[in-house]
C-alpha cells in the first residue's frame, strides 16, 4: 500500500507482507530497529536508498532486510561491496552477519561457508542463502548471469561508479513461473504461509554523499527532479549505538568538503577545480561582533518558472571595515514570495539597506519589494540599486569579493575582510560558493548562482562602497539587536 506520501519526489510503498498485523517482519535479528531503520524495512517497493551520514546504522538495516524473509524456502539473498576485502574488513558485512547469527548457527539452523561466503538456512523445505558478493572491475557483473536473486543489496553504493553493473542485477531477480500451490508442493512454505510468490523482489543499497558512484547515484534517489525511487535518510543521530557528539568531534577533523558529506549527508557540496572559493578560504566567527551598518542583498528571479533561486543574503560591516555574513534566506519563490521574505529580513534584522543589481530588472524589483512592505504593513524599505555593466560577467563581478574572503597579513596578525556568522555555517550559500566554476552552468544545482550573486552585491556595498540609495544610519533596533549578540 502507500501512504501517498513522497521520499525524493516518488512515492513511498510499503506494508505487507513486510509488516505484519503485530509489526514488522523480522528474522535473526539482534537488535531492535531503529524508527528510521523500521521505516526502510517496511518498504515494499523495487529499489530504495537508505543513508546519508556515517554511522547511521545503514549495515546493519541493509542485514536486517536481507534476511527479513530467509525463512522463505528457496529465497536467495546477495550483498555487494566493491572489493572482496571491504566484506572481510574487522568492520565489514560479514563480521556483521556472524555477530548477528551467532546464536542461530550454534542452535543448527543455519551455516556459514567461507569458501564462497555463503550463508545456508534450514527451512520448513528447500534451503535459502544469504550470499556476500563484489564487483571491483568492470564486467564482473557478468559472474552472476546464472543465480537468481530475490534480494539483492549493495552497501556503500557510491564507491560503484558504473550503474551499469547496479542495473545489470535486476536482470538477476526472478521467480519461476509457478503457482503457490505449485511451489509449496515443491519447496514449501513459512509457518505463516509465505513463499517466494508471495514476497516483493526488492534491491535495496545504502550509502554516503561522495564516491565514483555519487554522480549517478544522486540523481536517481537524491535529486526531486530525476529520482525514480525512495531516499530515506538517516544520521548517527540516529543510532542509539553511537556517542553522537563525541563522534561529531571526531568528524571536525576532517577536511571542510569531507565533513560536510559525512556528518551532514550533504549531497549538493562539491569543491570543484576553478570555483572561486575554496572552503578553506572561509573564515567563521561563532559570535558576531558590532556592527555599524547591516543590509540584505537580493537577487531576485523575475520570474516564477525558471527555476532560479532568489538569492537573500543578510550581513553587516564592523567599524574595522570587516564584513560578516549573517544568514542566507534564499527561496525558490514567485517574486511576490521572495519580497516578502527580502522585506522581513530587512526589518527583523534592522538593516538600513536593500540592496539590488540596477541593471537586471532593479526598478521593477524595487517596485516588488516596496508592494511587499506595503501589504505587510511596514515601511518602504531603504534599497540601493548596484550598478554592474550589462557586459560584465559574473565572474569579473564576484573575482574582488572571492579575494577579500582570502586572509591577509597585518604585520603579524591575519585578518580576514569577509567573515561567516554562525547561521550561515553549513548552509547552502558555502556549499555554492565552493562549488560554482564561472561559465559551467553544470556547476550549480540550477544552473544560475544566485545564493553567490546576492552575496556578491552584498560585499560589493558594504565593503567597495558601490551602490546609491538613502543615507547610511544605525537605527536603535539594529543596535538593540547587535547587542543580544554579544
Amino acid at each position: 500500500m502507500s501512504d501517498g506520501s513522497t521520499t525524493a519526489g516518488v512515492v513511498v510503498e510499503f506494508g505487507p507482507p513486510c509488516l505484519t498485523p503485530t509489526g514488522l517482519r523480522l528474522r535473526y535479528n539482534k537488535v531492535p530497529p531503529t524508527p528510521k531503520q523500521a521505516a526502510f524495512l517496511a518498504l515494499t517497493c523495487k529499489e530504495a536508498l537508505y543513508g546519508g551520514t556515517v554511522a547511521g546504522g545503514k549495515s546493519v538495516a541493509l542485514m536486517q532486510a536481507a534476511m527479513q524473509f530467509i525463512d522463505v524456502p528457496n529465497y536467495h539473498a546477495i550483498l555487494f561491496r566493491r572489493t572482496l576485502k571491504q566484506h572481510k574488513a574487522a568492520d565489514g558485512l560479514i563480521a556483521l552477519s556472524k555477530w548477528m547469527l551467532a546464536d542461530a548457527k550454534a542452535a543448527g539452523l543455519c551455516d556459514y561457508n567461507a569458501n564462497d561466503y555463503t550463508w545456508t538456512f534450514r527451512t520448513n523445505g528447500e534451503p535459502s542463502t544469504l550470499q556476500f558478493g563484489y564487483m571491483q572491475n568492470p564486467g564482473d557483473e557478468l559472474n552472476h548471469q546464472g543465480p537468481q536473486y530475490q534480494f539483492v543489496g549493495w552497501d556503500e553504493i557510491t564507491q560503484f561508479p558504473d550503474e551499469a553493473q547496479y542495473e545489470y542485477l535486476f536482470s538477476r531477480q526472478r521467480r519461476p513461473k509457478l503457482t503457490r500451490s505449485e511451489m509449496i508442493a515443491l519447496w514449501g512454505c513459512t509457518d505463516d504461509g509465505l513463499t517466494i510468490a508471495d514476497i516483493p523482489l526488492r534491491t535495496r543499497a545504502t550509502g554516503n554523499p561522495g564516491g565514483p558512484g555519487m554522480f549517478w547515484v544522486k540523481p536517481r534517489f537524491v535529486d526531486p527532479e530525476t529520482a525514480t525511487a525512495p531516499f530515506l535518510t538517516s544520521t548517527f543521530y540516529d543510532n542509539p549505538a553511537i556517542d553522537a557528539e563525541e563522534y561529531k568531534k571526531s568528524l571536525a577533523h576532517l577536511s571542510e568538503i569531507q565533513r560536510r558529506r559525512l556528518e551532514l549527508g550533504d549531497w549538493d557540496v562539491v569543491e570543484v577545480p576553478g570555483a572561486l572559493w575554496r572552503f578553506e578560504d572561509i573564515h567563521r566567527v561563532e559570535e558576531v561582533p558590532p556592527l555599524d551598518v547591516i543590509a540584505v542583498a537580493v537577487d531576485g528571479a523575475v520570474s516564477e518558472g525558471t527555476g532560479d533561486e532568489a538569492g537573500i543574503v543578510v550581513g553587516g560591516i564592523t567599524a574595522d571595515g570587516v564584513v560578516v555574513v549573517l544568514e542566507d534566506q534564499s527561496i525558490r519563490a514567485h517574486p511576490d514570495e521572495w519580497a516578502r521574505k527580502a522585506v522581513l529580513a530587512y526589518h527583523d534584522y534592522g538593516a538600513t539597506r536593500l540592496v539590488i543589481e540596477k541593471n537586471q530588472g532593479g526598478e521593477m524589483n524595487r517596485s516588488v519589494l516596496y508592494s511587499a512592505a506595503e501589504i505587510l504593513k511596514l515601511p518602504h524599505p531603504n534599497v540601493v540599486l548596484v550598478h554592474a555593466a550589462s557586459n560584465t560577467p559574473k565572474e569579473l563581478r564576484a573575482q574582488p569579493v572571492s579575494q577579500a574572503y582570502r586572509a591577509s597579513h597585518g604585520g603579524e596578525v591575519l585578518t580576514h575582510k569577509v567573515m561567516h556568522g554562525p547561521l550561515v555555517r553549513d548552509s547552502e550559500l558555502e556549499a555554492q560558493m565552493a562549488s560554482w566554476v564561472p561559465g559551467d552552468k553544470l556547476s550549480v544545482k540550477h544552473g544560475s548562482p544566485d545564493r553567490v550573486d546576492a552575496l556578491v552585491w552584498l560585499v560589493q556595498h558594504l565593503l567597495f562602497k558601490q551602490g546609491s540609495g538613502g543615507p547610511i544610519r544605525t537605527t536603535t533596533r539594529t543596535r538593540d539587536r547587535m547587542s543580544s549578540w554579544r
